[in-house]
C-alpha cells in the first residue's frame, strides 16, 4: 500500500514540472544560422564628480562671562563689637551701649558783606577813599545812592538784605574798585613819601610788596614760598608783558585785590 502512494506522488511531480517536454510536441529542427549576438549595452556615462564639501568655519569661542563679584556677606554691615571690660567694681555704673560720636559740624556757606560793611572796608583799605562822586559842590556816596538797587532793607517793604554775591553786586563791586584804585594811584603819585598801592623806588622787593598788599586787602599773611604769592606774581608778570606802564599794572592789581572773594566775603 505504501509503495502505491509513493508512486502516485512521483508521477504527480513529473506532471507538474513546466520544463519537462510534452510527449506529443515535436523537437525543433536544427538550423545552420549562427545565433544572433545580444544587443550591445549603451555606453555608460562617466561618473560625475561628487559635490565639493562646503568650507568648514572654525568654531567660534563663546564670549567669556564677565567676572562676577561675590555677593556681599551678610556680616559686612555688622559693626565691630567693642566689648566692655568684664572687671568692674561692685556698684560701678557701666554703659550697655557704645558711646555715640557727635555729628561733624556743617560748614557755613560764605556770605558777602552788607553795603555798610563794604563801604567801611573800602575806606579802611584805601586810607579814607570811598566810592563817591561829585555832583556840583556835593560829594555823593554811591553805596548810599544805589542802596535800593542793591536790595538794602528799608524796613518798610524790605526787612532783610540778600547777602548772596549776585551778578548785580559784582558789577557794582567792580565799578567801585576801579574808581577807588584810580584815586589811590593819583594820591600815591602826588605823595612824596611811600604810598599805599605803588611800591617805593627804594623800597622792599616785589614779593615783599605783594605780601604787604595781600595782608592789607585780605588780612592774610603769606609765607615767602606760598602758592598764593606765586599766583599774584604771575599776574604782575602777565600785566608787565601787555603794558609796561607802572600805574596801569598796579591799578589792575588793585582791582583784582578788591574784587577777590577774600576781600568782600567771610
Amino acid at each position: 500500500m505504501m509503495r502505491f502512494i509513493w508512486l502516485v506522488a512521483a508521477l504527480g511531480l513529473v506532471a507538474c514540472d513546466p520544463d519537462a517536454p510534452a510527449p506529443d510536441t515535436p523537437a525543433p529542427a536544427p538550423t545552420d544560422e549562427a545565433p544572433a549576438d545580444p544587443p550591445a549595452d549603451p555606453p555608460a556615462d562617466p561618473p560625475a564628480d561628487p559635490p565639493a564639501d562646503p568650507p568648514v568655519e572654525p568654531p567660534v569661542d563663546p564670549p567669556a562671562d564677565p567676572p562676577t563679584e561675590p555677593p556681599p556677606s551678610p556680616t559686612d554691615d555688622i559693626p565691630t563689637p567693642n566689648p566692655l571690660s568684664p572687671s568692674v567694681e561692685p556698684g560701678e555704673a557701666v554703659e550697655l551701649s557704645p558711646p555715640v560720636e557727635p555729628p561733624a559740624p556743617e560748614a557755613r556757606a560764605r556770605r558777602r558783606m552788607n553795603l555798610d560793611q563794604l563801604d567801611a572796608a573800602f575806606r579802611r583799605t584805601s586810607d579814607g577813599i570811598g566810592w563817591t562822586e561829585m555832583r556840583g559842590a556835593r560829594e555823593v556816596n554811591l553805596f548810599v545812592e544805589l542802596s535800593a538797587t542793591l536790595a538794602k532793607p528799608d524796613f518798610v517793604q524790605v526787612t532783610t538784605e540778600d547777602l548772596d554775591p549776585s551778578a548785580l553786586f559784582n558789577k557794582f563791586l567792580d565799578d567801585a574798585a576801579r574808581s577807588i584804585c584810580a584815586r589811590m594811584i593819583t594820591r600815591d603819585e602826588n605823595t612824596p613819601g611811600p604810598g599805599v598801592l605803588l611800591p617805593a623806588r627804594n623800597g622792599p622787593d616785589l614779593d615783599a610788596h605783594l605780601r604787604a598788599l595781600v595782608l592789607r586787602f585780605h588780612s592774610r599773611e603769606l609765607a615767602p614760598n606760598s602758592a598764593d604769592l606765586v599766583q599774584w606774581r604771575f599776574l604782575i608778570d602777565s600785566l608787565a608783558f601787555v603794558d609796561q606802564e607802572n600805574t596801569e599794572i598796579w591799578g589792575a592789581v588793585c582791582v583784582a585785590l578788591f574784587t577777590h572773594p577774600d576781600f568782600y566775603s567771610y
